[in-house]
C-alpha cells in the first residue's frame, strides 16, 4: 500500500475528476458518508516521503515511522515499548495528531495500548485514514457510489492555506485515488475547516493568529478548490470536489435524479459553525476580532435559516436530506423540528469522532460519520442514540423511492450493526403525530384523545401513535425527580429550548421558583460568587472541581433563586449542610446551554428561565396518557424503560469512583430493573484477547455478576472486578494459603494488565517451595506429591535448581527405599530358606523308642526323694 500510494506523489496537487458511473443513472443508488478524515501532518504512510526515518527517530520516537522500523529499533536494542510508553506527556514526544492523546498523557499513557507500539491499536491509529480510505475503496468497487457526501473537519489541525496547499495531494487526491472514487465529493465546513485553534486569515485577514499549528488557514481556499460552481447532476465534473459556497453564505443545495433507479433526491449542505464560536472566537481569535467572529457566524446562521426552510418547502424529491457538521446535540432542537415538518428524513453530521446512528425525537434519522481518520478522542451519545462505536469508518446508504438502508462500515471492513432501515416520509402522518406528541407533553387529555383518534383514521401505525403519546411520560427519565427548564433568549430568539432536568436529592418541586428568572453565569461556583439577587445561577462540574452542594451553598450566598448543575448524575448531598439544601438545583446536559457563553457576550442579551414539571408533572403525564386510551402494556413499558436509564446512568456515574460498594448497588439496581437485556446496543467490543475474555468472565462468575450486553454495565462489571483483583494482589502475601487460587489470580491480572503481581508472584513461588519441601518430608512417598509441586514450581518460574536438587533428593529417597525393601526380602528369603532345613532335618533324624509314662506310684516316690 506504501508503494502504491508513492506512486500517485506525481499528482502533486493536481484534483483528479468526477466520472459518472453508469452516466449518472444506475438502477442501484449507492451513497457513501464519511468525515473526520484528514490525518495532521506526520502521521501514516501520507507522510512517509516527507518525514524522513530520521525526522520519525529524533521527533517522534526510534522505530515510530512503521511496524517495521518498530521491530527492527528493538532487536537492535535501541528501544522498548516500555521506555516509549514513559515518554509520553506534556506534548511529547511529536508524532502527529493521530497520537496526540498520548502527547498529552491523557488517561494514562502507560496503561493505554493505543499509546504501546507493540499492540496493534497503536498501529491502527497511526494509519486510520490509509486504512479507512482502503475499505471505502474496496466497497466503492463493489457498490459503485453515485457520490460521496463529506461532512467537514477535511484537514487536521486548521485547515489548508490556499488551493496548491500540499495537504490536498497528501490528505485528499493521494489518499482517494481510485476510479471508484472519482466521484463528487459534496463537501461541508467544519470547526477546523474555519482553523480550529487558529482564526481564519481569509475572514480576518489582519489579525494574526494565537496558534503556530499552521499560519494561515483559510476556509474560502476549500471553496475555490471547486472551480464549477454551477455543476449539475448528471454530468461529468473536472474536479470532483464539491463546495460551491458564495462569499460568507456558507450553504447550498444539489439535486439528483435516478430515472432507472426510479429516485429524486436533494441534498441541502449547512454551516453548523455557530454550535463552536466559543473555542473557534473566543479562544483562537484576538479579542479585538473575537466579537467579529460571534457575529459571523450568528448572522449566518439567521441567513441560512432563512434560505433552508423555504427551500424544504419547495422540493419535491423523494428524499431530502440536510448535512451540517456538528450533529443535533450542538444546535436548538426546534430547527429539527421545522426540517421535519417540511419533509426531512436524514441529517448527516461529524464532529464527534465516531459512528453512530440517532432516532431524533423530531422523526428525523442521524447519521454521525465523523470516524474517517482524525484521532479518536471525542465521542458519547444521546438519549436517542441507536448505535455507536469509537471505530474508524464510514456510512453507506442504499436509496430506493420507498426506503433508505444504511450500513456502517469500519476500517477493518466489516459492518457494524444490522443493516437500518429508514422508510419514505408521509408528511400527513408527520403532520398528525407532531400534534400527538404536543398534545401529550402538555397533559392535554381531550387534545390527546382527538390526535389518536385522527392518527389511527389515517392507517398511522399503533407504534408510533402509542410512542407520540407517551412523549409526556418519556420526557421524564424516572419517576419523581424530574422538571421542565425552558430557556428563552431575548436576542437570540432561535436558540430557545427545552429540556427535562434532574432535581437534586434535597430538592423538591415546590421549592422551585415559579416566576420567570434570568439566567446568571458567574466566573467561578467553587468560591464565594456576586450575581443579581433572584437569578438563576449557572454551574458547571465539567470545569470545577468542588461539589454540587459546595456550589449550591455559594449560590445561596449570592441570594439566587436557583441553580441549573451542568452534569449527567443527579446532585447529592455529602454532609448536613442546611444553607445549600435552602435552594433548588437541578442538573442539565451540557449541549443544552452550549451556546450560553457567546449569547452573553453581547452585554445586551438576556436569557430567561422557567421551571415546570418535577414529580406532579411526572404523575400527571402517566395519568393522562391513561386517560387518552394508551393501553397500560404502554405506559408500564414505558415506566420500565425510564428505570433502566436512570439505573444506566447510576452505572455510569459510579464508573467514575473507585468504590466497590457503589459500584456493586448501581450494578444491583441494573439487574433490578433489567437494564442489561434492553440498554442501547452501542459499541460493539473489540475482539479481545483471550486471556482476557476468561479473565473478565471468570471475575464476573467468582463474584456473582451475572451476564449483560449493555455496554456502561459491562464496562462497570469489568471495573469492579479489576478493583477486586487490585485488592486481592495487594493482600496476597496475607492471605498466602491456595496456590491455585493465587496463580489464577496473576493470570487474571496479566489478561487485564493489572498489577503489581509482585506480592502475589512471591505468595505463588512459596507456595510452590513449600509443597516441594513437603513433597520431600514424605521419604520414599515423595513421588506423587513431588509431581504436583514441581508443575507449581515451573509455574512459579525461576525455583530450577530447586525442582532440580528436589528431583534428586527424592530419587535417592525412592532408590535408598528400594534397597531397603530388596534387603528385607533377601532377609526374608534367607530367613525362611533356613526355617525350611530346620524342618527338614527334624523330619529326617532316627527317633528314639518311645518310652512308657510313669504311673501312679513312681510319681509319689519322685516326690518323696525330692
Amino acid at each position: 500500500r506504501a508503494e502504491a500510494l508513492k506512486k500517485f506523489r506525481r499528482l502533486g496537487t493536481k484534483p483528479l475528476p468526477a466520472l459518472l458511473p453508469d452516466n449518472g443513472d444506475p438502477e442501484d443508488v449507492h451513497i457513501f458518508v464519511i468525515g473526520d478524515w484528514g490525518t495532521y501532518p506526520g502521521t501514516g504512510i501520507n507522510m512517509a516521503s516527507d518525514w524522513t526515518e530520521q525526522m520519525w527517530n529524533t521527533h517522534c520516537f526510534r522505530g515510530a515511522r512503521s511496524p517495521q522500523h518498530w521491530k527492527e529499533a528493538k532487536a537492535n536494542g535501541y528501544t522498548t515499548a516500555a521506555k516509549v510508553t514513559r515518554s509520553w506527556g506534556g506534548g511529547r514526544p511529536i508524532c502527529g495528531s493521530m497520537h496526540l492523546e498520548c502527547s498529552w498523557d491523557k488517561g494514562g499513557a502507560s496503561k493505554n495500548n493505543r499509546c504501546n507500539p507493540d499492540h496493534d491499536a497503536f498501529w491502527r491509529d497511526h494509519y486510520a485514514q490509509q486504512n479507512v480510505a482502503t475499505s471505502m475503496t474496496d466497497l466503492a468497487r463493489e457498490r459503485k457510489p453515485s457520490f460521496i457526501i463529506n461532512t467537514a473537519d477535511n484537514f487536521y489541525y486548521a485547515g489548508v492555506e490556499s488551493t496548491t496547499d500540499p495537504l490536498w495531494s497528501m490528505m485528499f487526491e493521494e489518499l482517494y485515488p481510485d476510479q471508484s472514487l472519482q466521484i463528487p465529493w459534496l463537501g461541508s465546513l467544519g470547526n477546523h475547516d474555519y482553523g480550529g485553534h487558529t482564526c481564519d486569515v481569509c475572514l480576518w485577514p489582519k489579525i494574526g493568529h494565537r496558534d503556530n499549528r499552521r499560519d494561515s488557514p483559510c476556509s474560502q481556499a476549500m471553496i475555490d478548490y471547486d472551480t464549477e460552481h454551477d455543476w449539475q447532476w448528471p454530468n461529468n465534473k473536472k474536479v470532483r470536489w464539491v463546495l460551491p459556497m458564495k462569499g460568507e453564505n456558507r450553504w447550498y443545495m444539489k439535486s439528483f435524479d435516478f430515472k432507472k433507479g426510479n429516485v429524486t433526491i436533494d441534498v441541502f449542505v449547512i454551516d453548523t459553525n455557530k454550535a463552536h464560536v466559543s473555542s473557534q472566537c473566543h479562544s483562537s481569535c484576538p479579542d479585538s476580532v473575537a466579537p467579529k467572529c460571534v457575529s459571523f457566524f450568528m448572522q449566518l446562521w439567521t441567513r441560512q435559516r432563512a434560505w433552508l426552510l423555504p427551500a424544504l418547502e419547495q422540493s419535491t424529491a423523494n428524499w431530502k436530506m440536510v448535512v451540517g457538521h456538528a450533529p443535533p446535540e450542538n444546535f436548538e432542537e426546534s430547527l429539527m423540528e421545522e426540517m421535519r415538518d417540511r419533509g426531512v428524513s436524514v441529517f448527516m453530521a461529524g464532529h464527534v469522532h465516531q459512528l453512530r446512528h440517532d432516532r431524533h425525537p423530531s422523526g428525523i434519522e442521524v447519521i454521525v460519520s465523523g470516524s474517517g481518520g482524525g484521532y479518536q478522542s471525542a465521542g458519547g451519545g444521546t438519549s436517542y442514540t441507536l448505535h455507536e462505536t469509537q471505530d474508524y469508518g464510514f456510512a453507506t446508504i442504499h436509496a430506493q423511492w420507498d426506503k433508505l438502508t444504511v450500513e456502517y462500515v469500519n476500517d477493518q471492513g466489516r459492518v457494524l450493526w444490522d443493516p437500518i432501515v429508514i422508510p419514505k416520509v408521509d408528511l400527513v402522518q408527520e403532520g398528525l403525530l407532531k400534534k400527538l406528541r404536543e398534545a401529550a407533553i402538555k397533559s392535554d387529555v381531550p387534545a390527546t384523545k382527538d390526535a389518536i383518534g385522527k392518527a389511527k383514521a389515517h392507517g398511522v401505525d399503533d407504534s408510533y401513535i402509542y410512542a407520540a403519546a407517551m412523549a409526556g411520560v418519556k420526557a421524564f427519565e424516572a419517576t419523581g425527580g424530574m422538571t421542565w427548564v425552558h430557556m428563552e433568549p431575548k436576542l437570540m430568539k432561535a436558540g430557545a429550548a427545552t429540556t427535562s432536568a434532574i432535581l437534586a436529592s434535597w430538592t423538591t418541586e415546590e421549592s422551585l421558583p415559579t416566576e420567570v428568572t434570568k439566567l446568571a453565569v458567574p466566573a467561578r461556583c467553587c468560591t464565594p460568587m456576586t450575581v443579581p439577587h433572584s437569578q438563576t445561577v449557572l454551574c458547571d462540574s465539567t470545569k470545577e472541581l468542588c461539589s454540587s452542594q459546595q456550589m449550591a451553598k455559594n449560590a445561596r450566598g449570592a441570594g439566587a433563586a436557583a441553580m441549573l448543575w451542568v452534569s449527567k448524575e443527579q446532585a447529592q448531598a455529602d454532609s448536613q449542610d442546611a444553607e445549600a439544601f435552602d435552594i433548588p438545583v437541578a442538573s442539565i446536559p451540557k449541549s443544552f446551554v452550549l451556546d450560553v457563553p457567546s449569547w452573553l457576550g453581547n452585554q445586551d442579551e438576556e436569557i430567561f428561565i422557567t421551571f415546570t414539571g418535577g414529580e406532579k408533572g411526572y404523575e400527571k403525564s402517566l395519568d393522562a396518557a391513561r386517560t387518552a386510551g394508551v393501553p397500560e402494556t404502554i405506559i408500564e413499558a414505558a415506566i420500565l424503560a425510564a428505570k433502566q436509564r436512570r439505573a444506566e446512568e447510576h452505572v455510569q456515574a459510579a464508573m467514575a469512583t473507585t468504590d466497590q460498594q457503589v459500584i456493586k448497588a448501581a450494578l444491583a439496581m441494573a439487574e433490578e430493573f433489567g437494564a442489561e437485556s434492553d440498554l442501547i446496543e452501542q459499541v460493539q467490543p473489540q475482539p479481545e484477547p483471550a486471556g482476557l475474555k476468561r479473565a473478565v468472565a471468570t471475575l464476573a462468575a467468582d463474584l456473582g455478576l451475572g451476564k449483560s450486553t449493555g455496554d456502561h454495565i459491562l464496562e462497570a462489571r469489568r471495573k469492579l472486578a479489576i478493583l477486586i483483583l487490585q485488592d486481592s494482589l495487594a493482600s496476597a502475601d496475607q492471605n498466602c494459603k491456595d496456590f491455585n487460587a493465587v496463580h489464577d489470580m496473576i493470570q487474571q491480572a496479566k489478561a487485564l494488565e493489572v498489577g503489581p503481581t509482585d506480592k502475589a508472584e512471591g505468595c505463588r513461588k512459596d507456595l510452590a517451595v513449600t509443597a516441594l519441601n513437603a513433597a520431600l518430608e514424605l521419604g520414599s512417598a515423595c513421588k506423587d506429591p513431588l509431581s504436583v509441586a514441581v508443575s507449581w514450581c515451573k509455574l512459579a518460574g525461576g525455583l530450577d535448581s530447586r525442582i532440580e536438587d528436589a528431583e534428586k533428593k527424592c530419587d535417592k529417597e525412592v532408590a535408598a527405599a528400594s534397597r531397603r525393601t530388596l534387603l528385607i526380602v533377601l532377609v526374608l528369603l534367607v530367613l525362611l530358606g533356613a526355617g525350611a532345613g530346620v524342618v527338614l532335618y527334624s523330619k529326617r533324624r532316627p527317633q528314639a523308642p518311645p518310652q512308657p509314662s510313669p504311673g501312679g506310684i513312681e510319681l509319689l516316690e519322685a516326690e518323696s526323694a525330692s
